[in-house]
Parts: structure tokens; sequence; C-alpha cells
């Protein structure tokens, strides 16, 4: 239940708050309709990052709006959203995990689905693994994040500067990651905060 004062509008706000100071108003009808929407209109599965807007309300608001799958990319990402959405899927897409972050996710919080863009980090997954005696991995999934020339990321900013391997090495880290006995797949970013749909059709 949220703790939040409810008014009508942003004209009631006033009225009775009278604030001399900035105040956030949220309207979790607006996220619900903007989800839906959404929804219509892309087939896929969609996981929402966390990372877009971590406030609990807006959390709430998309959980209830029927998104059940999430990015995460941190440990406090992942308890967050154990707690507010307990039976949610959660994938750790950041490329670059502390160790201790990936044995919470996978021993404690279930996590199964792992972003890599490098044998280092899918050695640091085995590693920590096998230090809890784990021994078939073919309950998790690793996804091998790739570099793409065709892709132009995001005038914002490009994390093709700092994350992604080539195609051969992503090729090579697929091939030896399926060898391990984990589930392997392809995963790219378009750019943080890209505003250009076009670049999703630039992956080839």
């Amino acid at each position: 239940m949220s703790s939040l004062q409810t008014f009508e509008n942003v004209s009631s706000v006033i009225a009775n708050i009278k604030p001399d100071n900035s105040i956030l108003c949220f309207n979790p009808e607006k996220i619900h309709a903007r989800v839906a929407e959404f929804q219509k209109g892309f087939p896929g599965t969609i996981s929402w990052a966390v990372k877009s807007n971590p406030h609990p309300e807006v959390v709430r608001a998309i959980v209830e709006a029927g998104i059940t799958e999430f990015d995460v990319a941190s440990r406090s990402e992942i308890e967050q959203m154990r707690y507010q959405c307990p039976s949610g899927i959660l994938n750790f897409n950041h490329p670059v995990k502390p160790s201790e972050e990936i044995s919470f996710a996978y021993l404690t919080a279930d996590v199964k689905n792992f972003v890599v863009d490098c044998m280092e980090e899918v050695e640091k997954i085995t590693g920590e693994f096998q230090k809890a005696a784990k021994g078939d991995y073919s309950d998790v999934t690793l996804l091998i994040r790739f570099l793409d020339a065709n892709s132009k990321g995001s005038e914002n900013y490009d994390f093709d500067a700092k994350f992604g391997a080539t195609p051969n090495e992503a090729a090579e880290i697929m091939r030896i990651c399926k060898e391990k006995g984990f589930k392997v797949g392809l995963t790219f970013h378009s750019g943080s905060q890209n505003e250009n749909a076009l670049a999703y059709c630039f992956i080839k």
C-alpha cells in the first residue's frame, strides 16, 4: 500500500499543501497507460531496466502494470526487485560484476541470467559457482554482449566505448560457455538514452 498522499490533480496539491519548494507529483495511472501502450506495440518479452527509475512507487506501478521481467545491474536492484516482485525474472545485465554479487544473485536471489563480454567474467562466474559446489550449469544462461560496427549507439552516451566483445570474440566465448554446460545467447546495447528506434535495425 502506498504511503504517499493522494490528490485529484496538481491544482489540488497546490491548494492543499501550498508548497514553498518544488515537490514531486507521481501519477501511477500514467505509468500504467505507457506500459500498456508499449505492450500493445511490442510483441516480444519486455524486461524493464530498474536503473531507469528505481523509486519504489515507480517500480510498484511498473509491476502493477504487468511487467514481470527486469534488467538489474547491482545487488541493491536485485534486493529491491525480490521485495517488490518476488516471482519476477531478473537479468543481471552489467557486464562487470563483483564476485560476491554473482554469488548473492544466484545462490540467494535465484537469478539465472547473466551478461558477459569477456572470458574473465565467465571464469569469475564459474569460480563463484565452484565455491558453492555447483557443477551443473544447465539452469544458467550466459548472454554474450557483442559489438556491431553497424550499431551507432546513442549520441548521449555510447556504451560500446566501454563494453562488448567483437563478433569473433563473442563466437569464441559462446562456444566455450556452451562446452562448460551453460545455456547461451547474444545481447547488445543500443546506447543509453537512445531516442532512435532504428538503432535496433542496424544490428546484423
